[in-house]
């Protein structure tokens, strides 16, 4: 089932402040609602709090000509495969419910709560320089 969702707030400001980022989803039917109410059973509470979204972007030259009102990409080949960098969110809380709206604010894993920066364990696959050593 589609429903309409809006997403702001990723704008990296350069403060020093992470962003955090919205998710709003219509709640018209009730459906989000139907859905937290759900969740709630089995985790008491939570809200989707600490569900993770990943934000997948790509250029619109990328894009399936079904995209465009006219069916046909005017800014070149559809590649499903082409898109820039994922970034990973996590919902840190739950904004606004009320019949029409559903709003959730997220944050960066570096952001979370009670989780400090050590936590990630860095490979050769992230850094190649992890466990090499320059003698000067």
């Amino acid at each position: 089932t589609r429903t309409p969702v809006r997403a702001d707030g990723f704008k990296y400001t350069g403060k020093g402040k992470l962003p955090r980022p919205t998710l709003s989803f219509s709640n018209l039917l009730g459906t989000i609602t139907s859905i937290l109410q759900l969740t709630n059973q089995i985790t008491p509470f939570s809200d989707l709090s600490g569900a993770k979204v990943t934000r997948r972007r790509t250029l619109s030259r990328f894009l399936d000509a079904t995209n465009f009102p006219s069916s046909v990409n005017p800014f070149g080949t559809p590649d499903p495969s082409a898109e820039l960098p994922r970034e990973v969110y996590f919902i840190e809380r739950k904004v606004v419910e009320n019949r029409n709206v559903v709003q959730f604010e997220m944050v960066g894993s570096f952001d979370l709560f009670g989780i400090a920066a050590p936590k990630k364990l860095v490979t050769r696959a992230d850094f190649p320089g992890v466990g090499t050593f320059v003698n000067a």
